[in-house]
């Protein structure tokens, strides 16, 4: 009898890699403030690691009855790690499959995923993944950043990682709510008040408003109909229904 889990709103990993142990490490640090449980499927006999929130299913990423079994159609975000043993295009292709089949099973399902050559970049956005992760666009693009601006990597780790000080969330709700009408740099002085910087606002997609913030556009994704916007240098006004990207200490309550 093949074995089936009955998480939900979980995160699945597909694949596995040397960075896997670091990123289950991060997921469930304490340090995190939120209760998460894991589902990993990959080939091999047995789990790489040992913790209870963790469950191990033996099976094909790429195989629909396989992501059925790790729950991928209740997951919260699936996480696809690339094969580092291949070639940087068989690597690839290989997690263009895995997306094709995550998607073909849950839409709506957040899939972030590995690229090793982000040539292949337009591919994994043809087949709707949430966030690419080219491992060498981004090496590059932080080594020459942080030869132009000293320490920059160090700021970058600490920010990416829950062991110490502050890092990025993503927070709507009543904190967002509490801003609507305000212009960008107004919400940057109210949030500061509780030691919470604002870097980027995730509002509704229109045309118009790609125009009139121009360059100021970081991300836009119509499919979804939202529209990331980093440090706007026009003028910008929160709406509701916006999501906010901060740096904060811990994850912002709404008291």
């Amino acid at each position: 009898m093949r074995k089936k889990i009955d998480f939900s709103e979980h995160i699945v990993i597909c694949g596995w890699n040397y960075q896997g142990e670091r990123i289950v490490s991060e997921l469930l640090s304490p340090n995190q403030k939120q209760e998460v449980q894991i589902a990993i499927l990959a080939h091999g006999e047995r789990c790489p690691l040992s913790d209870l929130r963790i469950e191990f299913i033996k099976g094909d990423p790429t195989q629909d009855q396989d992501l059925l079994r790790a729950g991928v159609r209740r997951a919260y975000s699936v996480i696809v790690l690339t094969d580092l043993t291949k070639g940087p295009n068989e690597a690839d292709a290989e997690a263009l499959m895995v997306v094709l089949a995550i998607k073909s099973l849950n839409r709506s399902v957040h899939a972030c995923v590995q690229l090793v050559n982000s040539a292949n970049r337009s591919h994994l956005q043809r087949a709707q993944a949430d966030e690419i992760i080219c491992l060498d666009q981004i090496g590059g693009n932080l080594a020459v950043a942080s030869a132009l601006n000293h320490g920059l990597s160090h700021v970058l780790s600490d920010l990416l990682t829950f062991a110490i000080g502050s890092e990025f969330y993503r927070i709507d709700g009543h904190i967002a709510s509490q801003l609507v009408g305000k212009e960008f740099a107004e919400a940057v002085q109210t949030l500061v008040q509780r030691r919470i910087i604002l870097l980027a606002v995730e509002t509704d997609y229109s045309e118009e408003l790609c125009r009139q913030l121009g360059e100021n556009c970081l991300h836009a994704l119509p499919s979804e109909g939202r529209l990331l916007v980093i440090n706007p240098q026009s003028e910008y006004r929160i709406h509701h229904g916006d999501a906010l990207f901060v740096i904060a200490d811990s994850r912002p309550t709404d008291q």
